[in-house]
């Protein structure tokens, strides 16, 4: 095969070989090949020409970089945000499923103490007395303490995980919209490469900074 270079259709073909007429420059094949670089090949076999374009002007475009760059720091933010509101809820659920317990606790104590206070109620209006009735009186006494007692300490408990509850959600709350402004900054982020308006980028930006301010004072609370 016989190769004839031309960049801008004006070289000379080798030796044996015409040059491409103006007919061809004037053709919408010959017009799109003057805008690139291109290499005209005739193919002694086939007796036909063939076009090889050569694209040029591949720039680097430096702000789609920094978006690019950006639209990872802010997935990487989100992530993060994500995994600690996903975190949150599940201790949200957990404190909330041990002061359930413990409030069924202090229930079943309550109860206890009743019932002892009805014995003791119970001997008082029979008017027992006798060695019997004196020690079964001192019993239900010193059982009421316990049971008072143990009742406040249970109650105690359960208000722990009530409060500790409620402390998980708020601040799930802070990650939860700490996440959506960071989706949010991360789509309009993405938004560049298709309508290549740095406005998208710059609202994604305050957006995202916004985002993590708001999950940082979940870290606070």
């Amino acid at each position: 095969n016989h190769r004839v270079a031309d960049t801008h259709g004006a070289k000379s073909a080798k030796p044996g070989h015409p040059q491409r007429s103006s007919f061809f420059r004037s053709t919408p094949l010959g017009r799109s090949a003057s805008k690139n670089s291109r290499v005209l090949a005739y193919n002694t076999k086939t007796n036909m020409a063939e076009l090889e374009i050569h694209h040029e002007g591949h720039e680097s475009d430096g702000a789609g970089q920094m978006v690019g760059i950006l639209a990872a720091v802010l997935a990487v933010a989100l992530a993060i945000v994500s995994i600690m509101s996903h975190r949150t809820h599940t201790e949200a659920i957990i404190t909330k499923s041990e002061a359930n317990d413990a409030w069924s606790h202090y229930q079943a104590s309550r109860i206890k103490t009743h019932n002892v206070e009805l014995g003791l109620n119970l001997l008082v209006v029979l008017g027992a007395k006798g060695e019997a009735a004196g020690k079964m009186k001192a019993d239900n006494e010193a059982q009421l303490k316990k049971y008072d007692k143990q009742g406040k300490d249970i109650q105690k408990e359960a208000e722990g995980h009530e409060e500790a509850s409620q402390a998980a959600e708020h601040r799930a709350l802070r990650y939860d919209v700490g996440e959506g402004l960071l989706e949010i900054a991360l789509v309009l982020s993405s938004i560049y490469f298709i309508a290549r308006k740095m406005m998208f980028p710059v609202i994604g930006v305050i957006a995202g900074v916004a985002g993590i301010a708001i999950a940082l004072t979940g870290l606070a609370m």
